[in-house]
């Protein structure tokens, strides 16, 4: 009797064992890759960084920065985005707001162009420079009197 039980606690603990390396193997073997709408539509984007070259006035107050996000307000660091399915993009103020008379939320419509290296949000154009399950980095130009800058922002969930 004293062995059944033995051999029992044996084979009991071999399955504990076997169990979850069986697990991560076949989380290993899963080939599941997600499309790039699949990745951008999932969860909210909240803004965690941007970068501007050559230094630019943000707020037009003198100071020329090249990191924009060090300089945000905390009203402005809480917002973020949301891409549906459907082809519309919402830009929501998140919990706090810098100018309570604004709309909390706005949208417009979005879609890949350039075989999704680029992404266009109403009529402006973005080059997608990583897109993965919790990071979104995007860059983007603009031009102010007469200079042209370069916006590159990062995203997550």
């Amino acid at each position: 009797m004293k062995r059944k039980i033995k051999l029992s606690i044996l084979l009991i603990a071999v399955a504990v064992a076997i169990t979850p390396s069986c697990k991560k193997d076949n989380d290993k073997n899963d080939n599941t890759t997600k499309t790039k709408t699949e990745l951008l539509t999932t969860g909210t984007w909240k803004f965690t960084a941007a970068a501007i070259s050559p230094a630019y006035d943000y707020y037009g107050d003198g100071n020329s920065v090249t990191d924009i996000f060090s300089i945000m307000k905390p009203c402005e660091k809480d917002d973020y985005e949301i891409y549906k399915t459907n082809g519309i993009w919402e830009y929501h103020e998140g919990p706090t707001t810098c100018y309570p008379l604004d709309p909390q939320e706005f949208s417009d419509s979005w879609h890949f162009a350039d075989n999704g290296t680029k992404l266009l949000v109403g009529s402006d154009e973005i080059t997608i420079l990583e897109l993965t399950e919790t990071t979104l980095k995007a860059r983007y130009t603009f031009e102010d009197a007469g200079v042209t800058y370069t916006e590159e922002d990062t995203y997550e969930h």
